[in-house]
């Protein structure tokens, strides 16, 4: 099948596809996967993805403009410079596993129950997000910040490198794992001997 030509695809699995500097419009993707593919520098605008599996796929400032993700899963993926923020925001159900997010914008997006589980998710904006009940267990988050976030009931078990100012952001049940959950009292100005 020709992903230039074609408008809806179901149930293909893509293998080994270089997408790099193509644009998408208005494509529909169900129950379909991507393998080892390559989006750098694509345009995928006003496409619907849903119950689509991106694995082991790297995404360098591909653009998502307008864009449906309904129960979309990156494996293995690597993700730069992605604006999250331009999906169509009426449906964003998305998970992350074992993937690396760097340079990417998340900020004042509703993404409830949304896995990053094992990710190195680096340098991110994550400003006015809601991210509750959010797995980032065993998540890197080198850079990454998180302002006036809803990260009520998230699981930061084993996360590391963090920097989350329990004073601005939504912490009600979150979970936290030592030595990391150290971090707080940089915020508290308070004194701590060991």
């Amino acid at each position: 099948m020709d992903l230039l030509k074609e408008g809806t695809f179901d149930s293909i699995d893509f293998l080994k596809k270089d997408l790099s500097n193509k644009k998408l419009f208005t494509k529909s993707f169900y129950d379909c996967s991507f393998g080892n593919s390559a989006f750098h520098k694509t345009v995928l605008s006003e496409c619907l993805f849903a119950n689509v599996l991106f694995k082991s796929c790297e995404f360098g400032l591909a653009s998502f403009r307008g864009s449906k993700f309904n129960k979309v899963k990156f494996e293995d993926c690597k993700l730069i410079g992605v604006d999250f923020t331009e999906l169509d925001s009426l449906i964003i159900k998305v998970d992350f596993n074992n993937c690396v997010i760097s340079d990417c914008n998340f900020s004042e997006m509703k993404l409830e129950e949304t896995v990053f589980q094992k990710s190195r998710v680096e340098n991110c904006d994550f400003y006015k997000t809601d991210l509750s009940s959010s797995d980032f267990t065993e998540a890197v988050l080198t850079g990454t910040v998180f302002e006036n976030a809803d990260l009520s009931k998230c699981d930061f078990t084993d996360a590391k490198e963090y920097k989350i100012n329990p004073l601005t952001n939504k912490l009600k049940d979150a979970k936290f794992s030592m030595p990391e959950a150290v971090s707080f009292f940089d915020y508290l100005e308070v004194k701590v001997s060991l």
